[in-house]
């Protein structure tokens, strides 16, 4: 995207880290929500409605959440969850339906594109509304504050996904940057430029071409076709995530880091502990652990099933969330079932 380009990133990062500084710590979240906004409007024209209509509900609904009763908050959660779940299925399965309703003969124009980034800002507002009911955090009063930690610009487009707990604080008390940070920061934003522009988009246009024409090629030239997708999909997707941190990093804002070396798990389960940090740990924490408690709560005999189920349903959503058709179910299917394989030989390991 054009705002990758260095000779344009570079320089804007700099002015806005000036204007940064020379602000009072109190009011830099009105200049990183102004920048932030104006960025998403960039890259997204219409789609700043929807990111701020959502932003709008759940700030609303997490601060009347935290006023309810169990009962009634309980209800309102499930609420908030289901509208930001059909916001996003609207918009993502919206033109499928469409197509589906076509061939089934009922007339039909539905032409909607998915807003940029409202993956992971949907993640994030789920997340927000169960830690405010759990009470983990508390809702957010200051809007301004809230629809930063939202629409927060380094992180918009692809995350990482953060949390309330994390990412809030800091907007209400920002750090202190040093000349060490500045650096450290800087060298990480050009070092994820490195690996997404020279990198992975090198790789691409071998990649595209192969894949675009399988027939026309070989085994062995489609063999390293994958073997290069291998790797543009990583320094891909890590090198925007070293842009989002760096450029935090510069802010005074530290965000979360969404790779661990994860080509070099063992296996699946290692694996999601290692590749795309902030999505895993939000599956793990709101889809998988309530789901196999849930189970193992219900009665003892769902050991079993508490081995298997959560898995499944954990990686199929996964898939679901990654994108449209039966490609990604299936997926999501094939990480499920090597993800509970290995978890099947770490516990007969234990046992034997």
């Amino acid at each position: 995207m054009d705002y990758l380009n260095p000779v344009l990133l570079l320089p804007a990062l700099a002015l806005l880290c000036a204007l940064v500084y020379l602000l009072p710590v109190r009011l830099r979240w009105v200049l990183l929500l102004a920048a932030s906004y104006a960025f998403y409007f960039w890259i997204g024209k219409w789609a700043i409605l929807v990111l701020a209509a959502l932003t709008v509900l759940n700030y609303f609904l997490a601060i009347v959440i935290e006023k309810s009763g169990s009962a009634r908050a309980k209800t309102l959660l499930i609420l908030g969850i289901l509208l930001n779940v059909a916001a996003l299925a609207l918009f993502k399965y919206g033109n499928v339906l469409s197509t589906l309703a076509g061939q089934a003969g009922q007339s039909t124009s539905l032409k909607l594109l998915l807003p940029l980034g409202m993956s992971f800002f949907t993640l994030q507002h789920i997340a927000y509304l169960v830690d405010v009911k759990k009470r983990l955090i508390p809702a957010e009063r200051n809007i301004g504050i809230f629809a930063t930690f939202m629409a927060f610009f380094p992180k918009i487009a692809s995350g990482p996904i953060e949390r309330g707990k994390k990412l809030l604080p800091q907007f209400h008390h920002p750090r202190q940057v040093d000349s060490n940070e500045v650096i450290l920061g800087f060298r990480q934003v050009v070092f994820g430029l490195f690996k997404k522009v020279v990198i992975a988009d090198r790789l691409a246009l071998v990649v595209n071409q192969v894949f675009d024409n399988v027939g026309t090629y070989n085994g062995i030239t489609i063999l390293y076709a994958m073997l290069f997708l291998t790797f543009q999909i990583y320094l891909d997707f890590s090198g925007y995530t070293d842009i989002a941190l760096g450029a935090a990093r510069l802010m005074g804002i530290e965000l979360t880091p969404n790779f661990k070396r994860p080509y070099l798990a063992t296996d699946v389960a290692e694996f999601w502990n290692r590749w795309h940090l902030s999505f895993s740990t939000w599956l793990r924490d709101y889809i998988f652990y309530p789901l196999r408690r849930a189970l193992l709560q219900h009665q003892r005999s769902a050991a079993a099933l508490a081995l298997v189920l959560p898995p499944l349903v954990t990686m199929l959503l996964s898939g679901a969330w990654h994108g449209v058709g039966w490609n990604f179910i299936a997926w999501g299917l094939y990480h499920a079932v090597f993800y509970i394989i290995s978890l099947w030989v770490k516990d007969f390991r234990k046992l034997h």
